[in-house]
């Protein structure tokens, strides 16, 4: 028989003062225009504790039925508090004389008063805490099918477009500096063309129609929020599966469309101050013919032996879903552009003309769609210098055995070292990864800690990870969540704290769970323990269904389509579902701190 639900009216009552805040979420000019409703954040605190005891986001502005029910909710089941039993406080104040009048009737049967008041400092401190939330209502993109005149099969062939484009990597040859001018039909018609990916940030393409478009963006490189051009920003990106539209993502599966990797799908957009849309038809089949034809042309270029290409005029057959298209390429633009750096790199990293000559055939390694034939690319490219990173890593790559794609990897990281030594590090400092030469070393780096961790070579591993982190500031890599894991599997507690304290990133589980983790395992069910597990639930609610094996750890397709903060908490357990487990007591100590929660034995 199912338990009944208790009634508000027969809990007892406490001298406490609650306050209720309704505020519309603050989220970006851009995005507003997305909402055909404003977010709305609803938030009850203690005031006499000073405690967060309930918080919900709703896409839009709650009725007073719902206002009730989360109020009546929040006395029942008390979520964040160190008082874990149901109780009625004696007052609950509202600032807006509207839900006043609206939530007496509904509180007076239960002996509680609702009054006027003024909101408290607290609630600042905690919405701008909980701003992270909003953009989970934030409305996404239509999907590409939306479009007028779009099919299924124009759209294919643009994704086709898109994962040759990915992996032929043309951001290699040509820097977002070095921008393109391109005529095209009907004869007449230019665009500007300027690449995305030599930062190992960001891939893709701009597209500006407007050379004065260009000049703008260029002139205020300094200045994003006014970079923005008058016709808005005309892009297709590469994009993490989770980032794309769901709308895309059911077409993707129902229809087939190519992508190159799971960090490769084309997200073609016009961003303006006011909206942001997707492309027109004839942009997208535009964008087509440009994603096939760029990677022919950069194999075109000549280097003019100071760090650029000779001028190059090249002409591009392609053919698109409606047809032939002739693109006319133009090297460099007759327009001489404001410099987006001003120091010049080549003084602080030079290279030898050998390794230069090696790095350019390992990117055309590549390109290669034949196994074969890059494996010969690669040791060509080391014959002429044996510190080319990428030729080791296009070996690794190829090998078929797993020990070998090691000893490559590891004869990769080697090389790097021999570029990148500590001299060059300290000159470089923080800015390491913003060299091109570097993406090749910390990608290396990164995929030989992965391999040593698959391998069960974990000490070996974690050096690596390390390492990584040492090396790029930023950790793009994400070096910090498998280097903590390992840690915690190692039973390196201090170490693990150690690095908490360096590398905490506030968006993340991971570590908030962690700290509470290693002061359980040091000294057990303590008041420190407990406040930090309390914080850890104020972060990430979701996280101990999945730890307990109560919710079933999402499929990578249910996982792409959940919530930012449910995806999180879903994979900071499947990472240290083990550290939790292996840890005596650990699980019921966890349930144990969430209300109505109770023991559990280990499911496997």
């Amino acid at each position: 028989m199912a338990k009944k639900r208790p009634s508000p009216s027969a809990l007892p009552q406490t001298t406490d003062r609650w306050y209720l805040s309704l505020r519309e979420a603050e989220i970006p000019v851009l995005q507003k225009s997305l909402a055909a409703e404003q977010p709305c954040l609803l938030l009850l605190v203690d005031l006499t504790h000073q405690l967060v005891l309930a918080l919900q986001v709703y896409p839009k502005r709650p009725t007073i039925k719902v206002i009730e029910n989360f109020i009546q909710d929040a006395i029942l089941k008390p979520q964040i508090s160190v008082r874990t039993e149901a109780y009625r406080p004696a007052e609950i104040q509202i600032e807006q004389p509207e839900l006043i009048e609206d939530l007496s009737s509904a509180f007076q049967n239960l002996g509680i008063a609702v009054t006027a008041g003024s909101e408290p400092e607290l609630i600042d401190q905690i919405t701008e805490q909980f701003s992270m939330f909003m953009d989970d209502f934030i409305p996404e993109p239509p999907g590409l099918l939306s479009v007028a005149g779009a099919t299924p099969e124009m759209i294919a062939e643009l994704f086709s477009a898109a994962a040759e484009y990915y992996r032929a990597a043309p951001w290699k040859f040509l820097t977002d500096e070095q921008p393109l001018a391109v005529e095209y039909d009907p004869p007449g018609k230019t665009c500007y063309i300027s690449l995305m990916g030599g930062g190992g940030m960001e891939f893709g393409l701009v597209l500006y129609h407007h050379l004065d478009d260009l000049i703008w963006v260029y002139s205020r490189a300094d200045s994003p929020e006014e970079a923005m051009p008058p016709s808005g920003f005309h892009s297709l990106s590469f994009e993490r599966k989770e980032d794309v539209p769901s709308q895309d993502l059911k077409a993707i599966q129902e229809y087939g469309w190519k992508v190159a990797n799971r960090r490769a799908y084309p997200m073609p957009l016009i961003t303006t101050v006011e909206e942001v849309q997707r492309p027109p038809r004839e942009e997208l089949i535009l964008y087509e013919a440009l994603l096939k034809a760029i990677p022919i042309f950069v194999q075109r270029l000549q280097p003019d032996g100071y760090d650029d290409y000779l001028p190059a005029q090249v002409e591009v057959v392609t053919h698109t879903y409606d047809g032939e298209v002739r693109l006319r390429f133009n090297y460099p633009i007759t327009v001489s552009l404001p410099r987006i750096d001003d120091e010049d790199e080549s003084a602080l990293l030079e290279l030898d003309e050998h390794l230069r000559r090696a790095n350019a055939i390992a990117h055309q390694a590549w390109l290669e769609n034949d196994s074969q034939e890059r494996i010969r690319l690669a040791r060509q490219a080391l014959e002429i210098s044996s510190d080319c990173v990428e030729a080791y890593t296009v070996l690794a790559e190829e090998s078929q055995d797993d020990d070998k794609a090691i000893e490559y990897l590891e004869q990769a990281v080697r090389a790097g070292e021999r570029i990148f030594t500590p001299e060059v590090i300290d000159r470089l400092g923080e800015e390491v990864f913003e060299f091109e030469e570097a993406i090749p070393y910390l990608r290396a780096h990164a995929s030989l800690a992965e391999s040593l961790e698959a391998a069960g070579r974990k000490e070996e591993a974690l050096h690596q990870y390390l390492k990584l982190i040492e090396l790029d500031a930023y950790d793009e890599q994400g070096a910090r969540f498998n280097a903590l894991n390992l840690l915690l599997q190692l039973k390196r507690d201090d170490e693990a704290e150690t690095l908490i304290q360096r590398v905490e990133d506030e968006d993340y589980p991971d570590f908030v769970y962690s700290r509470a983790l290693i002061a359980f395992r040091k000294n057990g069910d303590t008041p420190k323990s407990r406040r930090l597990l309390k914080r850890a639930l104020l972060f990430n609610a979701h996280v101990p269904d999945y730890l307990s094996g109560k919710r079933p750890l999402p499929s990578e397709e249910e996982e792409f389509l959940m919530l930012d903060e449910q995806r999180d908490a879903a994979e900071y357990a499947r990472l240290q579902y083990n550290n939790w487990w292996s840890t005596p007591g650990a699980i019921n100590w966890l349930l144990k701190n969430i209300p109505h929660a109770g023991g559990l034995t280990n499911p496997n």
